[in-house]
């Protein structure tokens, strides 16, 4: 969900900035409110020639920009206003536009990815004619207001002060500086089924600088003395801990090799393979120069969102095996589930008027993927080269709505990346830089080019040299596998294997298929249905264009709309029943060439009876559009049912209850009722999100 009223701020910030007038003549004298001005510095007191300054007080006439603004420049407000609502038009057009469908043939590929006698995907151009105009490069790095932190992480727990920056942007002394400190407790009060959903803070302490603290998260409290204002700032850090320390000893005395690996996944939300290459730039250059990752160009997920595509990775199932285990009746984990657990901070952070006031990405003066980013150096540092880990990091509210938001997100992870090479954890750590899913709403995604991206995320390994060197076969196997077809269950069956190599002892389940270990080779031959992926996610498929006025395309375009209707049955108080408003492409696909699994009761059929097309409609009212794979059988007319999921290519318009609710369109009888409660059910998302993102143990 875009946060409009921030997007206009900030639009209308960057045309003050760049359109800049005068305050009262050249040569007054003008003192600066912090709390509303950039990234510049002006010393109090000094004269500022010939410049506008926003958020400025004029001394003397004490005139303010933001009490005499509509009076000063009565038409330049109404101009904002008029621009402001045609950028949000321009805007939702971007998100929900019902633009016509652009579709390549297959036929007119001639190179691919993947080609294997069981799996043909081909190597779409990320600057294709149907795409490239929907690409828009962003300036990077994102700018966040303020001035810089004085205060800085050192390993174990230890907040130290930057004297240097202390001094130049706020001309204050050390020995000048008082702090305070309140620590960020998870409910510390009861532990009860929101136990996982509340945060307190602790009395107000003295902050020592330059000693380890034992605490995870702060809330810190500067007094600089006239005229700034206090200096707030959370800061999450990392102390090694007695009772993680102690286990760890004793884990580690299995370890039956001289140099462990530790393994990091750094996960981005919504970034397809193409999508990395138009959008990353620099870490691209950056991981071939150096790193020299094995790319899975294979790499296809196998469920809709970020859940089902986390569980398989980590667990090696799929959600549905945990039904008996984990429901929404339970409401999350009781007890932190690793040593190093962000989700805390997160929901402080989240809660807080610095953030509130923060510009859309930042918190504070950073950009908030730059403070988890920070989270992770800091752990790294404080484990050292000696401390085996897992570290599990997730990031996705920067990229997960807006496709060329994901420019913004190039130069953190470039410096990230290279912090981590030039500090040597690399030399001893797996590297799993990947994302879920690409983009799965907007005009990208009403491209051919775009149906294949939001099934293919990027999957980066990179392994240390000495690892492949003492490893030939695993090396070899990597490479071979970057050309074939591998899926989330494949890298949990990596781990697996991994762990077995570092210990000895652990065995893998022989059961825990479709996975793969990609220490091993992958088969040339492997199917979807072979991989866990369902039909609708297959990007393996040979398919053509159809007409849409088959009539065998009308009667699957007709069975998707019912299938909604069904689905949504239950909620008919809530929801408009949908009809069909327009068939706007189809594809034909034999599904006797590809086989495919029922994942759900481990059968396998595979008949040349049946075809399967791919459908995109419109529903009215909403005039919302949705892609489903519908299976039709060639011998009995009018016989056709859904496979899978049902995929919405335009944003929800409704709540986010389940699975099913972005096929939603409320009745106009409860539209205003449910679209306020929808901020707070999407705030509780992003908020699941983001805490999901570091989360490791210190011992791997």
């Amino acid at each position: 969900m875009a946060d409009w009223r921030q997007f206009i701020n900030e639009i209308t910030v960057d045309y003050i900035e760049e359109t800049s007038e005068t305050i009262g003549v050249v040569g007054k004298i003008v003192e600066i409110d912090e709390s509303k001005f950039e990234k510049r510095k002006y010393n109090r007191g000094h004269r500022v020639e010939g410049q506008w300054v926003f958020g400025g007080v004029e001394r003397g006439s004490n005139m303010r920009l933001k009490r005499h603004f509509i009076q000063r420049y009565p038409l330049l407000f109404v101009c904002f206003v008029f621009c402001g609502v045609l950028v949000v038009f321009c805007f939702q057009y971007e998100l929900n536009g019902k633009i016509s469908f652009q579709f390549i043939a297959d036929d007119t590929v001639t190179d691919f990815l993947i080609d294997t006698p069981s799996c043909q995907i081909p190597a779409w151009d990320p600057w294709d004619d149907s795409v490239k105009d929907l690409f828009k490069k962003v300036i990077s790095p994102y700018k966040c207001s303020g001035q810089p932190s004085f205060l800085r992480i050192l390993p174990n727990g230890v907040v130290t002060v930057e004297d240097a920056l202390l001094q130049y942007y706020y001309e204050v002394e050390p020995q000048n500086v008082s702090c305070v400190y309140q620590e960020i407790q998870r409910n510390a009060i009861t532990i009860d089924e929101n136990v996982d959903n509340r945060v307190s803070l602790s009395a107000s302490k003295a902050l020592p600088f330059d000693q380890p603290l034992e605490i995870d998260f702060l809330k810190t409290i500067c007094r600089l003395g006239d005229p700034y204002q206090d200096f707030v700032e959370f800061l999450p850090i990392t102390p090694l801990k007695r009772e993680v320390e102690k286990r760890c000893v004793s884990r580690n005395s299995k370890i039956k090799v001289q140099k462990p690996l530790n393994v990091i996944f750094l996960g981005l939300d919504s970034i397809s393979h193409l999508n990395f290459i138009r959008h990353f730039p620099k870490s691209q250059k950056y991981l071939t120069d150096f790193l020299s990752p094995i790319t899975m160009q294979g790499y296809t997920k196998v469920g809709d969102n970020t859940f089902p595509n986390l569980v398989p990775l980590l667990t090696g199932h799929f959600y549905q095996h945990y039904y008996d285990e984990v429901n929404n009746k339970k409401m999350a984990y009781k007890h932190p589930p690793t040593d190093y657990y962000y989700r805390p901070f997160a929901l402080a952070v989240e809660k807080s008027d610095l953030k509130a006031k923060s510009k859309g990405q930042c918190f504070g003066s950073k950009m908030e993927m730059e403070v988890i980013y920070d989270y992770l150096k800091s752990f790294t540092d404080t484990m050292g080269q000696n401390r085996p880990f897992f570290a599990f990091l997730f990031l996705a509210r920067l990229t997960h709505d807006v496709f060329n938001f994901a420019g913004y997100a190039d130069e953190p992870t470039f410096q990230l990346l290279k912090y981590l090479d030039e500090s040597k954890i690399l030399n001893n750590t797996m590297l799993l830089f990947f994302s879920d899913h690409g983009i799965r709403f907007g005009r990208i995604r009403k491209t051919r080019i775009g149906q294949y991206e939001e099934r293919m995320p990027f999957m980066h390994l990179i392994l240390p040299k000495w690892f492949l060197d003492d490893h030939t076969i695993i090396r070899k196997n990597l490479e071979t596998n970057a050309k074939r077809l591998t899926t989330p269950f494949d890298i949990h069956a990596t781990l697996c294997h991994l762990a077995s190599l570092m210990s000895g002892d652990i065995q893998c389940d022989s059961k825990l298929k479709p996975g793969i270990s990609l220490f091993r080779e992958v088969p040339s031959n492997r199917t979807c249905s072979d991989a866990g992926i369902t039909p609708h996610w297959c990007t393996c498929q040979v398919s053509k264009p159809i007409s849409t006025d088959e009539s065998r395309v009308q009667k699957a375009a007709d069975t998707v709309i019912h299938t909604i209707n069904k689905w949504t049955g239950i909620y008919q108080a809530k929801c408009a029943i949908l009809t069909l408003n327009q068939i706007l492409n189809a594809r034909v696909t034999a599904s006797g060439q590809i086989g495919d699994t029922n994942l759900t009761n481990n059968k396998e059929t595979f008949s040349k009876s049946f075809l399967n097309y791919l459908i995109v409609v419109s529903a009215s009212p909403s005039k919302a559009v949705f892609e489903a794979t519908v299976r039709c059988e060639v011998l009995k007319e009018g016989q056709c049912e859904v496979l899978d999921d049902i995929s919405r290519i335009t944003s929800n318009s409704c709540l986010a209850w389940s699975t099913r609710v972005r096929l939603w369109r409320c009745s106009p009888s409860t539209l205003h009722r449910t679209t306020s409660s929808r901020r707070v059910i999407l705030l509780v998302f992003a908020i699941g999100i983001l805490s999901i993102a570091p989360a490791w143990d210190a011992c791997s």
